[in-house]
């Protein structure tokens, strides 16, 4: 599989691409979410999955942002290994032109550490070149203008990490360059206003690959994976005291999972445990703090993007199965 040095994935999954083993999906590893029809239909049922256009390009390891309800994938890496610069935006109401292309990033990026939206803008943050290194970059993106510009880098090279939006200010997770790292990964903070950055309380643990949302004015991050391979762990980072409070974890360890925050409510989906992709979806409510278990996503992945928009959540790219090559596929999952 292309670049699978920078997957997050385990010791047995780096040994199941080196067979070739190629999993399917036919046999769900998680039996707690039975898998659920594809639809395709102008109004959903509640708690259902719908299939949507095709992406035009195939990659894994991109993230999206939602400006005025249309989706931006930025970057990620082709099925040929090629970290890329690209940009496309989707526009889930369109009924003509549903796909265009948009300006491309200044360089090639893949894996990210989140793309997030503030003030209309879109700030991506470091990411492996095309030299397979991690950076320090930020690169913001203005759609009115369908421009890039560069920001003050990130303290840390970073990627695999994850970011979120706070009061104006953007939040980035910067995991160590190894799971295997016993660092806890570090939490820094970009003002906009002043183009610069600060050190924020580090996470308890090594976060690396985690899905991270924002509810009430708190950061939340699920999952991801540390020395000992995928976890279901869930932490929560509140601004006004700098500090990291634990959560119920997951009913399904995993990393590399997609999500995205809907009516007050962290979504978790597919994701990888250490052998083959999951399409578990699993939904946190901060109300009483538990999980519940939604439909299953009809192509379990990992590696892929998360936007919402429209009130669903979509899920594009990715990587099916292991040992397998990213794919365009366009899922969106109706609360």
């Amino acid at each position: 599989m292309p670049g699978a040095r920078h997957l997050l994935v385990s010791t047995a999954l780096i040994a199941a691409v080196a067979l070739g083993a190629c999993a399917t999906d036919s046999s769900p590893t998680d039996p707690m979410a039975p898998a659920a029809p594809v639809l395709d239909v102008a109004s959903p049922a509640s708690n259902t999955w719908v299939t949507r256009p095709q992406m035009p390009t195939a990659r894994a390891g991109l993230v999206a942002a939602t400006v005025n309800d249309h989706i931006y994938l930025i970057g990620g890496r082709n099925p040929s290994g090629l970290s890329l610069a690209k940009v496309e935006m989707y526009n889930p109401a369109g009924s003509l032109i549903v796909w265009s292309n948009r300006a491309p990033l200044p360089s090639g990026r893949s894996w990210p550490s989140g793309a997030t939206t503030i003030g209309g803008k879109i700030y991506v943050t470091g990411g492996y070149n095309g030299n397979s290194a991690r950076t320090r970059s930020l690169y913001v993106y203005n759609p009115a203008t369908n421009a890039w510009s560069s920001k003050a880098q990130i303290p840390i090279a970073t990627a695999h990490g994850g970011s979120a939006a706070i009061d104006g200010r953007l939040y980035v997770l910067t995991p160590p360059a190894s799971a295997s790292d016993p660092q806890r990964t570090k939490l820094h903070r970009y003002n906009p206003g002043t183009d610069a950055w600060v050190g924020r309380a580090s996470a308890p643990v090594n976060l690396q690959g985690a899905v991270i949302g924002v509810i009430d004015g708190k950061l939340y991050a699920a999952g991801g994976q540390n020395g000992s391979g995928a976890q279901a762990t869930l932490y929560v980072y509140n601004p006004s005291t700098d500090a990291w409070t634990k959560k119920a974890n997951m009913p399904t360890a995993r990393m590399a999972a997609a999500g995205g925050v809907l009516g007050g409510k962290l979504y978790v989906v597919g994701g990888n445990g250490g052998v083959a992709p999951y399409g578990t979806t699993q939904v946190y409510s901060p109300g009483n703090n538990s999980w519940t278990t939604k439909a299953w996503m009809p192509t379990p992945r990992y590696v892929a993007a998360a936007a919402v928009a429209g009130g669903w959540l979509y899920v594009l790219g990715g990587i099916p199965n292991t040992g397998t090559s990213a794919v365009g596929t366009n899922e969106a999952f109706v609360p």
